[in-house]
């Protein structure tokens, strides 16, 4: 073997560990931000559940989480489900129920906590999760306890009445 031959053959092979090292660190890289999103979904849905359920024990927006090894920031945003029929529909004179006028929709988004301190703020967003749901139809037997107190009962006449704050 001449020298020209080893130094190409150390070479080539310098240049193999360092595709499969880099192949590796992208693989770690990718499961990494793969448990970060599924952290994130996880918690999403543990505060639309809690939403769905009583709102009053949702954790302040304002309030970094934990969640495992992570830290999340989160915002919501409630509103009406408008109802719309099609032209289908429309022609054959139907119109919307009015019993379908009181569905919600509740949307969790999840942020990557960013910045150091004591208060920091929403980064990458990592996890939306909407749900639309029945405010008259209580999620489980469990819930139907929160409505004893006179507000949520309040609010649930207003929705199934119609009436009320949107």
């Amino acid at each position: 073997m001449t020298i020209l031959e080893v130094v190409l053959s150390v070479f080539l092979l310098g240049l193999l560990a360092a595709s499969v090292a880099g192949a590796l660190n992208a693989a770690n890289a990718m499961d990494e931000r793969n448990r970060q999103t599924l952290a994130a979904y996880e918690l999403a849905n543990r505060l639309v559940l809690t939403w769905l359920d009583d709102k009053k024990r949702m954790p302040a927006e304002t309030l970094p989480l934990d969640y495992g090894n992570y830290q999340f920031m989160w915002d919501k945003q409630a509103e009406r489900v408008r109802m719309r029929i099609n032209d289908r529909q429309k022609s054959s004179g139907a119109s919307v129920p009015q019993a379908l006028e009181r569905f919600r929709m509740i949307t969790i988004n999840i942020y990557l906590a960013e910045g150091e301190g004591p208060q920091p703020r929403p980064g990458t967003l990592m996890a939306s999760l909407t749900r639309i749901y029945d405010p008259a139809a209580p999620r489980n037997p469990e819930s139907m306890k929160n409505i004893q107190d006179k507000d949520t009962l309040l609010e649930l006449i207003n929705s199934l009445t119609g009436g009320g704050p949107e």
